[in-house]
C-alpha cells in the first residue's frame, strides 16, 4: 500500500514536475510517466516507514486516512530512492534523508505523535528481543 496518490499532482509539493518525475522514473514508449518505477519506489518507502511507526500505531494500521506527515515522508523517501538510482545524492538530498529518518526514530520513541491526544494509540508497545526458543532457559526455583 502506498500512502500517497500516484499522481503527478501529489509530488509538485516537493517541487518535483512531470518533467523531472520522467527523467528519475523513465518514459514509457508513449512518452509518458513511468509509474511502475514510481511505484516501486513508493513500495520501497512504505517498507521503510511500517516498521517505524508499528511499535506506536500497531492497532492503527494500516493507515485510513494517512497522516499527512506520514504522506510527506513516503514521497520524500520515494523521491530519495528515485534519485539514488539515477543520479548521485545532492547534500541537500541526503540531509533531506537523515531528517526524515530522524522523524520516523522519534514516531518510533513516541516523541513525534501521528494522531491528536485523543486518537488511540498502541497500549502495548511491540518489543522485539534476539532470542530463539534454543536461547530461551526456563528452571524452577525450590521454595517460591
Amino acid at each position: 500500500m502506498l500512502y500517497f496518490e500516484l499522481s503527478a499532482n501529489a509530488f509538485k509539493s516537493h517541487g518535483i514536475d512531470e518533467e523531472k518525475l520522467k527523467q528519475l522514473a523513465g518514459k514509457t514508449p508513449e512518452g509518458e510517466i513511468n509509474w511502475e518505477t514510481i511505484s516501486k519506489a513508493g513500495e520501497r518507502a512504505t517498507s521503510m516507514i511500517d516498521p517505524y511507526c508499528y511499535a506506536q500505531y500497531s492497532n492503527s494500521m494500516p493507515f485510513n486516512p494517512v497522516p499527512g506527515i506520514i504522506r510527506d515522508l513516503a514521497l520524500s523517501l520515494t523521491l530519495h530512492y528515485l534519485y539514488e538510482g539515477k543520479q548521485s545524492l545532492t547534500e541537500d538530498r541526503q540531509k533531506t534523508f537523515e531528517m526524515n529518518m530522524k522523524i520516523l526514530q522519534d514516531i518510533r520513541e513516541g516523541k513525534t505523535r501521528l494522531f491528536s491526544e485523543s486518537q488511540p494509540v498502541s497500549s502495548n508497545p511491540v518489543i522485539f528481543s534476539k532470542k530463539t526458543n534454543a536461547d530461551r532457559v526456563f528452571f524452577k526455583l525450590e521454595g517460591y
